[in-house]
């Protein structure tokens, strides 16, 4: 997906927001009729969202939304605030269709990178709306939780281990930036998924997939907490099947436990 246009263009632009109908997008209702499928087939019905942040910067753009976070903080309080409100009037839709007790949420939080903000930043901004993410995850009584901690964000990990506010054992999903090991030292109870580069399963040779991934899943297999293999982020649509493949040949050949 691409923003072609932002609806805040300026500072007035965000008092005129307002909080659409889950009911009434036709995105929401092509995924929920897939979430549907899913509890039809027995599965945990995934219910995804960015975080309040990615999502109130996504209103306005990212490059106005850090120079409003210095000089008009109020502006970007009320754009999270909506954000979440909105999270949670679409979660609050699923959960009485579906039952929050067989669903899973997934956050992923790709503008709190490091490469973005600083961990002091994120502290201030970003973490107060994580924390009240999850007490009004916690007010539906749901308890499955899948985070995609995206990008370079080793910085932040201090801060987010210190605070942990999602139920154990969570998925905690890392590029390919941050080291699995080190996430296991911030994260011992929960199951840590990653991390093999995207760019290299598209640009690389199936021979550099096959030894990547044998080298991510000989470093996951000694997780405590649980491992999951995966990209570092999504699997790039125009990876050759033979890098595909090479993955998958990995997993046949190392990703065993004696």
């Amino acid at each position: 997906m691409v923003i072609t246009s932002y609806p805040v263009q300026t500072e007035e632009d965000v008092e005129k927001l307002e909080l659409p109908d889950p009911a009434a997008s036709e995105r929401l209702l092509k995924a929920k009729r897939l979430a549907a499928i899913q509890k039809e087939h027995g599965l945990p019905v995934t219910f995804v969202s960015r975080s309040p942040l990615t999502v109130a910067a996504n209103t306005c753009g990212l490059e106005k939304f850090f120079r409003w976070t210095m000089k008009e903080p109020e502006l970007c309080r009320r754009l999270m605030t909506l954000a979440l409100d909105h999270i949670f009037n679409v979660i609050a839709d699923w959960a009485g269709a579906f039952g929050p007790e067989n669903m899973i949420v997934f956050m992923s939080s790709p503008s709190e990178s490091n490469q973005v903000m600083s961990p002091k930043h994120f502290e201030k901004v970003a973490l107060p709306f994580h924390l009240e993410y999850h007490k009004r995850l916690a007010s539906f009584g749901i308890k499955r939780f899948w985070f995609h901690i995206c990008g370079d964000q080793n910085r932040n990990l201090p801060a987010l281990a210190d605070s942990c506010p999602w139920p154990h054992p969570s998925i905690l999903s890392f590029g390919h930036e941050v080291d699995l090991e080190d996430a296991a030292k911030y994260f011992p109870e929960d199951i840590i998924y990653g991390n093999v580069e995207p760019a290299v399963i598209q640009m690389s040779t199936a021979r550099q997939v096959y030894e990547l991934t044998r080298s991510v899943i000989e470093k996951g297999k000694r997780i405590p907490g649980g491992f999951i293999l995966s990209a570092g982020c999504e699997l790039p649509p125009f990876a050759p099947p033979a890098n595909v493949f090479a993955v998958t040949k990995a997993v046949n050949d190392f990703g065993w436990y004696a």
